[in-house]
C-alpha cells in the first residue's frame, strides 16, 4: 500500500531542494507519522492553505499534494487539525498525526508532507 509522510519541520524551509534529499528523511532526525492512502485520499484539505512546488517552482495552494511534497505553514495548522480530527475514526495512526500537529502548533513549527 501507498503511504504519506507527515513529518515535522522546525524551521522556515526556503524552497523544497532540502527535501527531496533522503538525507533530510532521517527517521531519527525527525518525528514522523505514516498513513495510508486509502485514508488521506478520503480527506478533502481544501480549506488548508499549504504550498508546492510543480516544475520546481513554489506554488501557493489550498489543498495536499498527494503526488509530491507539500508544505503546511503554521498559521494553517489550526485548520489542518480541524480536518483530521473530523476524520479521526479512532484510528491509532490518524491519533499519531492529530498529536504531531498539536505539537507543531504548540512550538510554531511547520509539517512537510510527502505524498505517494
Amino acid at each position: 500500500m501507498p503511504n504519506h509522510d507527515f513529518i515535522l519541520y522546525k524551521r522556515k524551509p526556503n524552497y523544497f531542494t532540502n527535501f527531496i534529499s533522503n538525507k533530510y528523511f532521517n527517521e531519527r532526525k525527525y518525528y514522523r507519522v505514516k498513513i495510508d492512502d486509502d485514508i488521506i485520499e478520503g480527506i478533502s484539505f481544501i480549506n488548508v492553505e499549504t504550498y508546492f512546488n510543480y516544475y520546481r517552482k513554489k506554488y501557493k495552494r489550498n489543498d495536499l499534494n498527494l503526488l509530491g511534497i507539500t508544505i503546511i505553514p503554521p498559521k494553517s495548522l489550526d485548520q489542518f487539525l480541524k480536518i483530521i480530527k473530523s476524520y479521526n475514526e479512532n484510528n491509532k495512526v490518524m491519533n499519531e498525526l492529530i498529536k504531531l500537529t498539536e505539537e507543531a502548533i504548540e512550538n510554531n513549527w511547520y509539517i512537510i508532507h510527502y505524498g505517494v
